[in-house]
């Protein structure tokens, strides 16, 4: 809105002025020709940052590393295993952080699917990125979760998240007897949707 200031008594020349000023802004319209003003209003005002968000972690593309065999594992106790000592076994990452909510729920429910499989076929790992790793450790054994806690290390983040700077979690990676990536799955994923694919890929 435009306000228009004056002093003293004002001329004819200036009301006529004032006069075609209102006339042609009564003209314009509110809103695009065609376009009803209440169909402006209905459209969801978070429809444009819905647009223009990222793909979530678990939809963007990733490439792992080719050789995950070598790939080491360092466990909160000191002590290193290559992915190779799981040969012939389906190993499961899960990754988690004693800050994540929907994580710590999560790893109760692995616990007990990792005794309903037992350890002769599947191996469920559970890897913090916690700062410290013996945090991680420690909030495991309060809460009475048995599943070896590993470190997020550097080559874990290249072999599984190349190229992203922030990774949302819960996040599961499943490799088969091989030591190659079968299955992947982002925070939207269940306990349920990994405990069918494991009796899947154990089956036989």
């Amino acid at each position: 809105m435009y306000h228009m200031y004056h002093r003293g008594p004002v001329g004819p020349l200036a009301l006529l002025t004032l006069v075609t000023a209102l006339t042609l802004l009564a003209g314009c319209p509110q809103h695009p020709p065609g376009t009803e003003s209440s169909e402006i209003a209905s459209e969801p005002p978070s429809q444009a940052a819905q647009l223009s968000q990222p793909e979530r972690p678990s939809d963007a593309p990733t490439a792992p590393v080719s050789d995950l065999t070598s790939l080491e594992l360092e466990f909160a106790d000191g002590t290193k295993k290559t992915v190779e000592g799981w040969k012939g076994k389906v190993l499961v990452l899960d990754f988690w952080a004693t800050f994540c909510e929907p994580c710590t729920k999560k790893l109760p429910k692995l616990q007990k699917l990792q005794a309903e499989l037992g350890e002769d076929k599947v191996a469920i790992i559970a890897v913090a990125l916690d700062p410290d790793v013996g945090t991680a450790k420690a909030w495991a054994k309060a809460n009475k979760i048995t599943l070896p806690v590993a470190r997020f290390t550097d080559a874990i983040k290249k072999a599984f998240f190349p190229g992203q700077e922030t990774i949302a979690i819960p996040q599961v990676r499943v490799l088969n007897g091989e030591g190659k990536l079968a299955k992947s799955w982002g925070p939207e994923g269940t306990v349920e949707e990994l405990a069918a694919e494991l009796k899947k890929m154990t089956s036989g």
